[in-house]
């Protein structure tokens, strides 16, 4: 199903929010017991619910909270728990989960660098395989403490890695401020194309030298736990304050510019340390900020309730801290500005570390004191029926559906044009015409009538993608793909636009996957093509003869001999193994034999590549650096 929005969706999102968000009974209900530091919940696109333990395992509970005796992931021995914020600190399932199997995870290796990597789960369902970990990226910390860990996907499809300052207190190294540093960011990578990783060129800073290309917003100082807006798409970060003051940071999917949330140069609302800092209106500020006044510590921040069980939560967004037990509450106000509350008294004092949603949106709690996870639930009966999508929703055909927010206690009662559908009885459904939708949530004796949507049906379009060859020199010019519909993206080694350049794809074996999007409905689909680029070693050359490298194997200090047939330029090319180009020298000679001093000392032991192009042609040979 895709989904288009217009200003009217919007607009009806917001009196939406701000109507069902009213004040409730809520309690914290015991899930389930008996974890050994939970510091993390979440789902997989299905029911079952996944908590993560500091010490490097993973388990299932069912909607019962009744958990998994065999972990379902066990990566113990490559986890460094000993410190306070050290471990296995964050999971994130890939969108296309049920078809790919990937799942990515953040933890502190034995030398405490933290790890952003790769898992696929086995046949069994509930099983991982723990040797088939791909790592993305190996981030070193100067300290124990501020690692950050939370990773999410965003409504982009991209994996966004919060990273916390570095550690000790302060920011000592000023890296959160620094651009050169991974460190105090919020990051962004494309899992989809390349490996192990690409960046995609939406990123603020792509193309840029002077700056980490994976960063997406810079000034954090320790977001522990942060989160997408299921409906919305807007971030909501909980920033863990220096010692003064917990901040809850903010950014609307609208939003196209990107963000600096101030620290070190600020705390919260107020300065911290402006040496070397801009005015404090240049940054973003949080849109909340509390003391530690009454107990209260570093910040735990939550999510938006999106489940359909309570409507008084429905739109808002709950936080707390580690120390208080108590539960603050966020929404917008409809003008621009946002209600805060905490309640009167705290929930429990079991160091409240997490928060984490199933795949109906519910929303739980981790309690790192006593090992027990608790549900956030509303003593009241009213349910929240909405169906997400706005004013216009196309059903892309085969199979296109049409959702609404759900859970296993409700009943679900679909109508089109104001009339029951017979056996329209499930959260989901295919809608089998056009016309305007609507859904009936009950809760026992209560119920809830969501908005009204209207669907179209729209094909899904057919796409193809090719190349005029299946493989291609490493030194050849870039090739004009064949593409259809025309007006799509090319993803990819060597992708470039509308071409597939085999230089910079470099030697191997590649996939490039072809993505249109229709602009009317919203509906995609791909294609892809396998392409070959070898390395090309010229059988004749009219300008060179007897070109010979040696001593070969070498140290780094080699001496290149040929025969040059015209007084003219030529240019040394060294790559390696992948076609990166490594060296690259010029020179002028007049006609004869050529000898020549090399260096490459600095190259790692290895094989590589030596051209020699002399006008339009080049001769290319392999030599060993052995040192």
């Amino acid at each position: 199903m895709q989904k288009k929005y217009g200003l009217l969706a919007l607009s009806i999102l917001l009196m939406v929010v701000n109507l069902a968000a009213q004040p409730g009974q809520m309690s914290l209900q015991t899930f389930a017991t008996g974890f050994s530091n939970p510091l993390f919940v979440t789902n997989a696109g299905d029911g079952r619910i996944f908590v993560v333990q500091q010490a490097g395992k993973i388990y299932i509970l069912n909607q019962q909270g009744q958990r998994t005796s065999t972990p379902f992931l066990d990566i113990d021995p490559r986890v460094n728990s000993t410190s306070n914020e050290r471990g296995l600190l964050g999971l994130a399932f890939h969108p296309d989960y049920k078809n790919n199997g990937y799942f990515f995870v953040n933890y502190s290796n034995t030398s405490g660098s933290t790890i952003v990597s790769r898992f696929s789960v086995t046949a069994d369902s509930n099983i991982a395989d723990p040797n088939s970990e791909v790592i993305l990226l190996t981030i070193s910390q100067p300290y124990s403490n501020h690692n950050g860990g939370c990773i999410n996907f965003g409504p982009d499809g991209y994996l966004y890695i919060g990273m916390g300052d570095g550690g000790s207190a302060g920011d000592p190294g000023n890296r959160a401020q620094n651009g050169t540093e991974l460190l105090g960011k919020m990051l962004r990578i494309d899992v989809d194309h390349g490996l192990p990783y690409t960046i995609p060129v939406s990123n603020p800073y792509y193309g840029m030298s002077s700056i980490r290309n994976e960063i997406w917003a810079i000034g954090m100082r320790n977001p522990w736990r942060w989160s997408f807006d299921k409906v919305t798409g807007d971030m909501w970060i909980g920033d863990v304050g220096q010692g003064n003051e917990e901040e809850v940071d903010f950014w609307a999917a609208t939003d196209t510019t990107f963000p600096n949330f101030g620290w070190r140069c600020y705390e919260g609302f107020g300065a911290y340390n402006t040496s070397g800092c801009q005015p404090q209106n240049t940054y973003d500020p949080p849109i909340y900020s509390f003391s530690h006044a009454l107990g209260s510590c570093s910040i735990t921040g939550g999510y938006v309730y999106r489940g359909a069980r309570f409507q008084s939560m429905w739109g808002t967004y709950f936080f707390t801290d580690y120390c208080s037990g108590y539960l603050w509450q966020a929404r917008p106000n409809g003008t621009g500005g946002w209600i805060t509350s905490r309640s009167q008294s705290p929930f429990v004092t079991n160091n409240l570390v997490s928060f984490g949603q199933d795949v109906y949106g519910e929303m739980y709690l981790t309690g790192i004191g006593n090992g027990n996870i608790y549900h956030l639930v509303d003593t009241t009966c009213t349910p929240m029926a909405y169906i997400p999508g706005g004013d216009t929703i196309f059903a892309c055909q085969p199979g296109g559906e049409l959702h609404a927010f759900g859970g296993p206690t409700l009943g679900y009662q679909w109508q089109l044009g104001g009339a029951d559908i017979s056996g329209a009885n499930a959260a989901v459904i295919v809608p089998a015409q056009a016309g305007d939708y609507r859904v009936i949530v009950s809760n026992g004796s209560c119920a809830d009538t969501s908005n009204t949507v209207h669907v179209e049906l729209a094909a899904t379009p057919v796409v193809t993608f090719s190349l005029p060859d299946t493989s291609y020199c490493d030194d050849a010019v870039p090739v004009t793909t064949m593409r259809s519909p025309i007006g799509g993206t090319i993803f990819g080694p060597g992708a470039a636009g509308i071409f597939f350049d085999p230089s910079a794809a470099g030697v191997g074996s590649h996939q490039l996957i072809y993505v249109y999007t229709d602009p009317q409905t919203g509906c995609s689909a791909s294609d892809t093509f396998q392409v070959n680029v070898n390395v090309c070693i010229a059988t004749s050359n009219p300008y060179v003869a007897e070109l010979s490298i040696a001593p070969n194997p070498g140290a780094g200090l080699f001496v290149l001999q040929f025969q040059l047939g015209l007084a003219t330029d030529y240019r040394l090319e060294v790559t390696d193994l992948q076609g990166k180009r490594l060296e690259e020298l010029e020179f002028v000679s007049g006609e004869g034999l050529v000898i020549k001093d090399l260096d490459f000392r600095d190259l790692a032991n290895g094989l590589y590549f030596l051209r020699l192009h002399v006008g339009d042609a080049a001769s290319v040979l392999r030599f060993v650096v052995q040192h």
